[in-house]
């Protein structure tokens, strides 16, 4: 197989107010499964830099602590503004070319199908572009199967029973959420979806670690969790008995 030559880009920490390198400028290599050529170079933390970073925290933290909600507002605004300005940098690339062809391949097959793109719906090399679509067809793939990239199809519903039954349209079900102002009504829906984990006014990624996460239907089985072994396991009852035995039992 011939290999693509590619820009291997070099990644250091942000602590204190600057980029740093490893305090031993020890790095780890992050290498393309798809063709096994290097990709980037990352900076790879030592104690010392985790110490860095946990004293530039503190140190930061009782000026943030004192500023106001008009203050934290603007900051937060101001990074939001520098992400989109930089989305091709930060974004982090789609693992290999083909995972690309997949998403890119059913974008196109959905707008060809009627859908609209609103942002999005093209890449540079392996960075998809974040990618919303509307009027997505329900026989096109994007809309029943898991595309694993940054593209979200948004459908409109008029009840809470038509969301229940968009959500279940699939053979999927890790996890979902169910934003809402009445939280006594997403609670009465939440058992209706079919997935291992309804969140309710909180994102689809809200683990705990004591939590039995995992999937219903096509998205696998068992769970994660103290009782992960569970569904692998039969349970044995082994007692003894000492002293005098009591008849009949």
């Amino acid at each position: 197989m011939a290999s693509t030559q590619i820009d291997v880009k070099d990644y250091n920490y942000f602590a204190g107010n600057q980029w740093r390198k490893a305090a031993d400028n020890q790095v780890f290599e992050v290498h393309e499964p798809y063709s096994g050529n290097l990709f980037a170079r990352v900076a790879a933390g030592s104690r010392a830099d985790a110490r860095a970073a946990v004293d530039a925290a503190a140190k930061a933290f009782p000026a943030w602590a004192q500023s106001s909600p008009d203050e934290r507002a603007r900051l937060f605004l101001k990074a939001s503004e520098i992400v989109r300005r930089r989305r091709t940098e930060i974004a982090g690339p789609i693992i290999t070319r083909d995972a690309v062809k997949l998403i890119d391949d059913r974008v196109k097959d959905a707008l060809a199908r009627g859908a609209k793109a609103h942002t999005g719906a093209k890449h540079d090399g392996q960075i998809y572009y974040p990618t919303i679509l509307t009027d997505v067809p329900l026989d096109a793939a994007i809309a029943n199967e898991e595309t694993f990239g940054p593209v979200v199809v948004v459908e409109v519903v008029d009840t809470p029973e038509e969301a229940v039954a968009a959500a279940n349209r699939t053979l999927y079900g890790l996890t979902s959420s169910i934003l809402a102002g009445n939280t006594y009504k997403a609670f009465e829906l939440a058992p209706k979806v079919l997935a291992g984990i309804v969140n309710v006014n909180s994102p689809t990624v809200n683990d705990e670690i004591h939590a039995p996460m995992g999937g219903v239907r096509d998205s696998g089985w068992g769970r994660t969790g103290p009782r992960s072994l569970d569904d692998f396991s039969d349970l044995i009852w082994i007692n003894s008995h000492s002293g005098q035995r009591q008849y009949p039992f």
